[in-house]
Parts: structure tokens; C-alpha cells; sequence
């Protein structure tokens, strides 16, 4: 009985025995590095560039202005803004009941010339018509005392006298009928000028307030897309977009209109990659608002002179870059990540730029076949991912890509105690 007992406890510890060893034994022999993440040194081609913000921004635009008319400028109707327009498509409406009104009033002013014109001609022969019977009057009466003088020959020389007198008179009296029907001809002639000088004038007035309400309607020049421009609100609201119900100024600008079809991608880099940049290198443009694709591009100008802002204390120098395609979806003031191809290297073994760490002001990596150990490397160039190794490491090596002595000081991974940021070369 007491061998049976005795058996069982030692079952019992050996039981126990093997449920801890299936435990803890696992992680005896699991690697103590399982918890860091590691990197593999690679040999190829190496690229250099220059990774910035920007901004879209079309290359061409049209400004959409107020009319110059006279009367009201109140917005009473504006397409939405960001819908794509073509060319001749109405954009923007002002209140034409101005406009309407003084069409009227010269509509009114023209039929009103034509109307003393139709006048004028309609009783003209009766006005020419008293002077033309004085002509004629006067023609008969110098015939007749033409022929009385003529037939004086027989009478007394006081009677011949008196024939040649009245045969004068009669011929100053025809001079004078037909001068005054010319000086009436003239005048009607002159008169009838003036009220045909009055119906074009009409006629252009009304021509021109055709043209002042046509305008109340404002039409995309270009196709593209609507842009709302700007206008002092309240003084709570200060600047704002334009909406309806405003009242612009005469000849300000109420729509812009960018031409969607060359589109161009602005940016600034600072002093330090500035002397990288060169017209003509290619760029990867990726849009925040359109995930996925990569819009190819190459830097099409730099500013020679920087720029000091102010705030950041720091120099920057403008530049854009020319989209080699436009997408659907493309917005200006869409925000964008450009990547600049400043140069390649055929062959380089690079790294990434986690992987590099500066302990007591040495810069090294953390190669797995020697953790926890540091080891000291030589960088050369780095881009916005990856660094290149000169010196102190080989192709294929494994680093890590955080401090691994900060698992034995804290139980996890992460940046060593007291390490700054990545050390090497900058770009």
C-alpha cells in the first residue's frame, strides 16, 4: 500500500514536470529576437531624390469679371462651383430687371424717331410744293413780260422803257423763287438728316443696351471647371466666396475658370536641396485625393531667388513641375507628395533609414548575427526611405529597425534609450 502511494506521488511530480517543461521550454529555445523587426541589406540600383508637399494648380485660367453696365450687379443665380463647364456654358446671372427696363424705354425712343420720320416724309411735298408753284409762277410771268418786251419795238421809247423794266423785274423775281425753293430743299433735306441721324442714334442705343442685358448673363470662355472668386463680407466674415444674393463691383472678378487639360504641380524646397533640383528631372506626383496611381512629371522651373518666410525662419526656393498626363478627378489646390529623381546609382548597398541609430556619437546598426551588439557603419547618400552603406555591413545582412537592447531593458522593441534620430550623411 504504501509502494502504491509512493508511485503515485512520483507520477504526480512527473506530470507536473512535463506540463511545465511544455511550458517554458518552447521559449527557452525560441529566438529572443522574435519581437524586433528586421531589414534585409540590399544591392542594386540606388536612387536620389527629393521628397516634398505641393499643390495643383492649372496652367492656364480665365477670369470671369462683372459687366460694366449701369444699373444693379446683384448675383441672382451661380453654377455650383467645382462643376465642370464647356465653353459657352452660362456660369453666372445678375438681376436684369434694370436692364429690361431701359430696353424698353429705348425700344420706345427708336419707334418714336421712326414715327417723326414717317412724319416728315409724308407731308415733305406738301411743304416743297407752295415754293415749286412760286417757280413756276414766276417762269410765267417772265415769259410773258419777255414777250411784251419784245413787242415794244412798235410802241414809244417811254413804253419800251417801261417793258424792259418789267421784263428785269419779272427775272430777279424768278431768281428769287428759285432761290428760295433751293433754301427750302435744303432745309427739308437737312431736317430729314437729322431725324435719320436720330433713328441711328436710337438704333445704336438700343443695339448697346442689348449688349448691357445680354451681359447680365456671364458664359464660361474656356472650358473647365467653376471657381468661385471673392468678396468682403461682414466684419465677422471678412474675405468669403461669392454667393448669390451679392452685389459686386463693376468689373470685379466673380468666376475663374481653369483650363483642366494642362495641369501643373507647385512646390518649395529648402536651401539644402535646392542645388539637387535641376528643369528637365522627373518627378512621381502622388495626389492625396486620388489614391493609387502615380502621375509621372519633370520639373519645369525653379525660382533663381528664395523666398524668406518669416514664421519658420527658413529660405525656400518656388517651383513647379509639368504633369506629363491629367486624370479625371484632377482638382486645383488638390494636395500632393512629389517625388524628385535627383539621380541614380547602378549599383549600392543601401538600407533603411530606421535601421540607423547614433550611440555615443557613433552612427551604427544592429546586424542580427551579432545582437545585441552595435556595429559602426560608414553612410553615404540617403533618399526618403533609404540610405547608402559604405562601409560596415554586407549585402544580404539582416539589421534591425529598433534598438533591440531597449526589449532587455523594458521587455518590448522600440528606439534605444538615449539613441538621437538616424545619424549618416543627409542628402
Amino acid at each position: 500500500m504504501k509502494r502504491f502511494f509512493k508511485n503515485r506521488r512520483l507520477l504526480l511530480v512527473l506530470l507536473v514536470v512535463v506540463i511545465v517543461g511544455g511550458f517554458t521550454l518552447p521559449r527557452l529555445l525560441a529566438d529572443p529576437w522574435d519581437e524586433v523587426l528586421f531589414a534585409t541589406a540590399t544591392e542594386g540600383e540606388f536612387v536620389l531624390d527629393v521628397v516634398v508637399r505641393g499643390e495643383l494648380r492649372a496652367e492656364r485660367s480665365r477670369s470671369i469679371k462683372a459687366p460694366e453696365m449701369q444699373g444693379r450687379t446683384q448675383i441672382v443665380w451661380l453654377a455650383p462651383e467645382g462643376l465642370p463647364v464647356e465653353a459657352g456654358d452660362e456660369v453666372v446671372r445678375f438681376d436684369d430687371a434694370d436692364q429690361e427696363n431701359r430696353m424698353a424705354q429705348r425700344q420706345q425712343q427708336l419707334e418714336s424717331a421712326q414715327q417723326n420720320l414717317d412724319d416728315f416724309l409724308a407731308s415733305k411735298p406738301s411743304q416743297i410744293s407752295s415754293s415749286e408753284a412760286s417757280v413756276k409762277t414766276a417762269e410765267y410771268d417772265l415769259e410773258l413780260a419777255e414777250l411784251q418786251y419784245n413787242l415794244s419795238e412798235f410802241e414809244s421809247a417811254q413804253q419800251q422803257e417801261q417793258r424792259r423794266i418789267d421784263f428785269e423785274n419779272a427775272q430777279l423775281r424768278l431768281d428769287d423763287a428759285q432761290r428760295a425753293l433751293d433754301s427750302r430743299q435744303s432745309q427739308l433735306e437737312l431736317q430729314e438728316l437729322q431725324l435719320r441721324t436720330r433713328i441711328r442714334q436710337s438704333e445704336q442705343r438700343l443695339r448697346d443696351q442689348q449688349r448691357q442685358l445680354e451681359s447680365t448673363i456671364l458664359r464660361a470662355p474656356i472650358s473647365g471647371l467653376v471657381v468661385y472668386g471673392e468678396t468682403f463680407g461682414s466684419a465677422s466674415e471678412g474675405m468669403r466666396k461669392i454667393r448669390v444674393g451679392d452685389s459686386v463691383h463693376r468689373g470685379g472678378g466673380v468666376v475663374t475658370i481653369p483650363d483642366l487639360s494642362e495641369m501643373l504641380a507647385d512646390f518649395s524646397v529648402t536651401e539644402g536641396d535646392y542645388r539637387k533640383l535641376a528643369v528637365g528631372k522627373q518627378a512621381e506626383v502622388r495626389i492625396d485625393a486620388i489614391q493609387g496611381p502615380v502621375f509621372m512629371s519633370h520639373v519645369e522651373a525653379v525660382a533663381p531667388l528664395a523666398s524668406y518666410d518669416a514664421a519658420t525662419r527658413i529660405s525656400y526656393f518656388r517651383a513647379h513641375a509639368r504633369l506629363d498626363s491629367v486624370a479625371a478627378g484632377m482638382r486645383p489646390g488638390m494636395m500632393t507628395t512629389l517625388r524628385i529623381i535627383v539621380d541614380k546609382v547602378e549599383k549600392a548597398l543601401y538600407i533603411p533609414n530606421r535601421a540607423v541609430f547614433e550611440v555615443d556619437g557613433k552612427t551604427v546598426v544592429f546586424p542580427r548575427r551579432s545582437l545585441p551588439e552595435p556595429r559602426e557603419v560608414l553612410l553615404g547618400d540617403r533618399n526618403f526611405e533609404y540610405v547608402v552603406v559604405l562601409e560596415g555591413l554586407e549585402a544580404d545582412e539582416e539589421v534591425a529597425l529598433s534598438d533591440p537592447r531597449e526589449k532587455n531593458e523594458t521587455g518590448g522593441t522600440g528606439p534605444a534609450m538615449g539613441a538621437g534620430a538616424p545619424g549618416g550623411r543627409r542628402p
